[in-house]
């Protein structure tokens, strides 16, 4: 999720440089509207009531709580509520861009873990 949500193109008022990624950027609320849960589709809030503007990093704490609670034989899903985010999908394909690079993420990863164990 964390390759997904790299910023990319920004639109809108406020544009400013990418990051990078393929996530369009306004406010943030699509990059933070990103949820997790375990046995079944997450839900979250549709819409950014207000012109409410999020940080970089407001996403992780609640997928990084999920993730920590999961057992052997769980299935995690993992998606974002905002109500365009589908389309913002299908128009910049940040999903399927970070699906694409699945085993680079799991060989970076793991090559991490082995420096850290010094294996």
């Amino acid at each position: 999720m964390e390759r997904a949500n790299l910023d990319g193109p920004s639109v809108g008022r406020g544009a400013s440089a990418g990051k990078g990624g393929r996530m369009p950027r306004v406010t943030g609320f699509l990059k933070n509207s990103a949820r997790a849960e375990i046995g079944s589709m997450p839900a979250g809030p549709r819409t950014n009531s207000g012109d409410a503007t999020f940080g970089d990093d407001d996403w992780r704490g609640g997928v990084t709580l999920v993730i920590a609670q999961m057992k052997p034989g769980d299935v995690l899903f993992m998606g974002w509520s905002a109500v365009y985010a589908r389309k913002m999908e299908q128009r910049y394909g940040f999903m399927k861009g970070a699906a694409m690079e699945w085993q680079g993420i799991v060989s970076d990863v793991v090559a991490e873990v082995r420096a850290r164990i010094g294996g």
